[in-house]
């Protein structure tokens, strides 16, 4: 099979869409397909490399020339593939769409979110959750314009697939037909990194984590503004915020009014192994976000036998199960998030024993099954006539 991926990013770029776009591409290569991949990057370029061909678009220039460059490449390639795999259906999606359509090509769109939203909320302020947004009439011309787009490439396309049934369900609301909808949960080494750590002791003051982009509407002010009374019970907590975004000053700023400074650290972005390495001291793993189509945080948290409590939206509770493998909560309730916490701080036993049901429950969501499934996937709807 000759594969061609459209991807938005792609390494030396970070972030999970780049890392699912390389893993699968060597795995596919390494199962003896053709794979050729057309991406966005800072510098312009053709690259082989390990028998995977990259075309790389910069960015440099406005979008309309950029997104016609990268149009030009997916036409340069598409008659030579059996199959068009996008990684969105905005960024490369529309190009493969009308790519596929001059070749008579079948083309694939993974659905990770609604990208119309997210920009609603990260640019304009957007309050409304993601189910409210998709008859929202009230945003503004350029967000109903992407929000047509992504449902014309999803719509038109030969198949999606989507990460959870969260997003299967969103899907359909776009008007994909259910049987054209595909669910291939995402996958994580972490289960086989961290298998033989997870039974060392953690630090002997409890850290928090909570792993994310620091963006509006992973709930991050109301989970500093929740760990103010567990500061006051628990004096020698520790809350470690990892990731970065467009609200790091506000949230500098906001645990300085509530002086939390000698127990709230915002870390920054690390890399996986420092992740890894800071998954394995936590006594608990805290994500409070208003949208999740599937959670990589949740999932590799589990997977290092942490103890999870999650918002119930979205794909968290796919894979948490409350009392079971984890805690959830109602996203932004302060009071209920401050409970989480002090269960698991007061009653780090049964937090124990949750976090270990939640290790077996997830073995299973590792990165081969994903890529397996994949390109089984596209194998056979590259051969329907």
């Amino acid at each position: 099979m000759r594969v061609l991926i459209a991807a938005g990013i792609y390494p030396p770029d970070i972030g999970g869409p780049a890392t699912y776009a390389s893993l699968l591409a060597d795995f596919l290569s390494l199962r003896g397909h053709t794979v050729t991949v057309v991406c966005y990057s800072d510098a312009g370029g053709r690259k082989v490399q390990d028998r995977i061909t990259v075309y790389r678009v910069a960015r440099s220039r406005g979008p309309f020339v950029i997104y016609a460059r990268y149009a030009k490449e997916m036409l340069r390639e598409a008659g030579r593939h059996d199959i068009l795999y996008a990684q969105g259906p905005v960024a490369g999606g529309l190009q493969a769409l009308f790519a596929g359509f001059l070749f008579r090509r079948k083309v694939v769109v993974k659905v990770t979110g609604d990208y119309a939203w997210e920009r609603a909320a990260g640019g304009y302020a957007y309050g409304g959750p993601l189910e409210q947004f998709q008859a929202e009439r009230t945003v503004p011309l350029k967000i109903r314009t992407l929000r047509v787009l992504e449902r014309f490439v999803a719509v038109r396309c030969s198949a999606v697939i989507v990460p959870s049934s969260y997003l299967r369900s969103i899907a359909r609301g776009w008007g994909v037909p259910d049987e054209r909808i595909h669910t291939i949960y995402n996958g994580s080494d972490f289960y086989h990194q961290a298998r033989e750590r997870t039974h060392k002791n953690r630090e002997r003051s409890p850290v928090v984590l909570s792993i994310g982009r620091l963006v509006p509407w992973k709930g991050f002010e109301t989970l500093l503004r929740a760990w103010v009374p567990v500061q006051k019970r628990f004096g020698y907590a520790e809350l470690r915020i990892i990731g970065d975004g467009p609200e790091y000053k506000k949230l500098e700023r906001l645990v300085k009014e509530l002086d939390l400074t000698r127990s709230v650290y915002l870390v920054g972005r690390l890399g996986r192994a420092d992740i890894l390495a800071a998954l394995q001291t936590a006594s608990l793993m805290v994500l409070n976000s208003g949208y999740e189509g599937f959670s990589h945080t949740i999932l590799e948290a589990m997977q290092a036998g942490v103890p999870v409590a999650a918002s119930s939206i979205g794909g968290n509770t796919e894979l948490v199960t409350h009392g079971e493998t984890g805690l959830l909560f109602p996203f932004n309730d302060c009071e209920a998030i401050t409970r989480a916490i002090f269960s698991v701080l007061e009653n780090p036993g049964d937090a124990g024993v949750r976090a270990l049901h939640a290790l077996q429950s997830s073995s299973a969501l590792t990165i081969e099954r994903m890529c397996t499934e994949t390109e089984k996937f596209l194998m056979t709807i590259a051969e329907k006539v």
